[in-house]
C-alpha cells in the first residue's frame, strides 16, 4: 500500500442527538458530550460547516452513505447539507453511491450535477481501490 502525504481524517465535532431513532427532538451536543440515554443521529452545524468547507474545495468527492439516519426528518439535516454541497461544487468530479445514498437523493432536485451516481455503494468503492471487481474480471475471461 502507497503511503498517501497530507492527509487527515475529518471528524464530527458536533452531533445532533434523541433518545431513539424516532425521536420527534433533538439537541446538538459536541461529539464527546453525549449522555447515556442518547444517540448521536446527526452531524450537528458545526461539523456541517467544516464538511461543507472541504467539499467545497475538493475537486473529486467521493460520497457513500448518509450522515445522519435520514429515515427521520428530524435528523436528516446533516445528509441533505452535503448533498447540496456536493452539488454546489460544479468544479469537482463528483461519484454518489450506495442505495441509502440514493434513497436519501431520490427526489431532490440538482441531481443532474452530480457526475455518476451508483447503486452499489460497497461495489463502487471497491471498483475505486482495486480497479476492478470478481464479475468484471470474469466476463473479461469468458470473452478470451
Amino acid at each position: 500500500m502507497q503511503k498517501k502525504e497530507n492527509t487527515h481524517l475529518l471528524l464530527p465535532t458536533d452531533v445532533v442527538v434523541g433518545t431513539s431513532l424516532e425521536s420527534k427532538s433533538s439537541e446538538i451536543r459536541k461529539a464527546n458530550e453525549i449522555k447515556k440515554d442518547e444517540e448521536s443521529l446527526d452531524i450537528g452545524p458545526e461539523t456541517q460547516a467544516a464538511f461543507g468547507k472541504v467539499v467545497d474545495e475538493a475537486r473529486t468527492i467521493v460520497w457513500n452513505g448518509p450522515v445522519g439516519y435520514m429515515e427521520n426528518q428530524e435528523f436528516a439535516r446533516g445528509t441533505d447539507f452535503l448533498y447540496y454541497a456536493i452539488t454546489n461544487n460544479s468544479a469537482a468530479t463528483s461519484v454518489v453511491g450506495g442505495g441509502d445514498t440514493l434513497a436519501a437523493i431520490s427526489k431532490k432536485e440538482y441531481v443532474e450535477k452530480i457526475t455518476h451516481i451508483s447503486t452499489g455503494g460497497g461495489a463502487m468503492l471497491e471498483y475505486i481501490e482495486n480497479g476492478t471487481l470478481a464479475g468484471i474480471d470474469a466476463l473479461k475471461k469468458a470473452q478470451q
